[in-house]
């Protein structure tokens, strides 16, 4: 990601227009709660790559299957700052959940605030590491990162995140959104500035509102809910959303003659092919019947459970 460009908005007076639905944005619904329990593995596959612009690669990620952890940063900052961002947020998040986390399960209680609690906190602290190691070396000064990440705690996923890195679910043939992109363009729609929040999607798109290690403090948004055999979880930085399109990303998690491991080379492919003009990285997380064989397991017929808050209760 290029370094984050400062913006002035001066914002006299909020907007009474009717804010659109931002795009790339989580649907606003809530998400009624898989009732059964599901013995569940997972098996995942991960590809970074640095594009075909840039020179060197300032993504990283995280694979902790120990505890359940799976995280993508997507670093910015001049003269390589952005790596050593991204490396300090996947350093600090492992470190996180191994001094509070040691048995790298919860303690049996299910409960969906802890682990939502613990995710966030992760990236709070790395957020604080990032900060102060900007401040310590001037060669480091404005670096930042974006990160989105889950944890999976039996069929319990909880994904935290801040920037434009995505979270999606893929499940009946459907992908959604699961995090939305804490961009200029969504901050301004979020105020019914529509006419200003388009001519940022396509003149300022590289701006974005919030980001690990920026401020000394960031607020990090996080949602919990179950998963079950079948669901496909893709997180990726914006090398990839930001070059396919939604549309094509659905076509190709579908396809089911590709293993995990060749379909996230042709996820990288595709970014490749439209220009490859950021770093990119994709990391696929495949929920799986525990007791099925892996040919057997991923079944895509499945429909995400998404109703209305007013009608989760």
């Amino acid at each position: 990601m290029p370094p984050l460009t400062n913006v002035g908005l001066c914002v006299a007076e909020k907007s009474t227009a009717e804010p659109e639905k931002p795009e790339g944005a989580a649907a606003d619904v809530g998400m009624r709660e898989i009732e059964d329990d599901h013995d569940v593995r997972v098996a995942y596959a991960v590809r970074t790559h640095t594009g075909l612009v840039r020179d060197a690669n300032e993504d990283d990620f995280l694979v902790d299957p120990d505890r359940g952890i799976y995280l993508v940063a997507d670093g910015m900052g001049g003269h390589n700052a952005g790596a050593v961002a991204s490396k300090i947020c996947v350093e600090t998040v492992k470190q996180h959940f191994e001094d509070n986390d040691e048995s790298g399960h919860s303690d049996g209680d299910d409960d969906d605030v802890a682990a939502d609690d613990l995710l966030a906190a992760s990236l709070l602290h790395a957020n604080d590491a990032i900060f102060a190691a900007s401040a310590a070396n001037r060669e480091l000064a404005g670096m930042g990162t974006t990160a989105v990440g889950i944890r999976l705690r039996g069929n319990m996923l909880t994904a935290a995140h801040a920037g434009d890195s995505r979270c999606y679910i893929f499940r009946d043939g459907e992908l959604i959104q699961v995090t939305t992109d804490h961009s200029l363009s969504n901050f301004l729609r979020s105020l019914g500035r529509a006419e200003e929040a388009a001519m940022a999607e396509t003149t300022m798109s590289n701006v974005i509102m919030r980001a690990l290690g920026l401020e000394p403090e960031v607020e990090i948004e996080s949602r919990a809910f179950r998963v079950e055999p079948g669901d496909r979880i893709l997180l990726c930085s914006d090398g990839l959303s930001d070059l396919v399109a939604d549309p094509r990303i659905e076509r190709m998690l579908m396809a089911r003659r590709f293993t995990r491991d060749e379909l996230a080379d042709k996820l990288i492919d595709e970014a490749l092919n439209e220009g490859g003009r950021d770093n990119v990285t994709v990391l696929i997380v495949d929920i799986l019947d525990a007791h099925a064989e892996d040919e057997e397991a991923f079944d895509a017929g499945r429909t995400l459970r998404f109703v209305p808050v007013e009608d989760s209760e």
